[in-house]
């Protein structure tokens, strides 16, 4: 089973951008933390690809982490 690129919200991106900025984490760092390439929290960031609901949740943990 191939897997469909599915876009998301630019809003969404936005947020992974914005939060991660805030934080002063390279996208490089982000990808080494949640286990994706660099290029995917670009792509995601652009709004061009959609991560799992397990890629999100890494995403969001190392986010919103202190």
């Amino acid at each position: 089973m191939s897997k469909t690129k599915q876009v998301i919200p630019k809003e969404v991106g936005l947020t992974v951008r914005t939060l991660r900025a805030a934080r002063r984490i390279s996208q490089e760092t982000l990808a080494g933390r949640v286990g994706l390439p660099q290029n995917t929290i670009s792509q995601i960031e652009l709004a061009r690809y959609r991560p799992t609901m397990m890629e999100w949740t890494r995403i969001w943990n190392v986010l919103t982490s202190e």
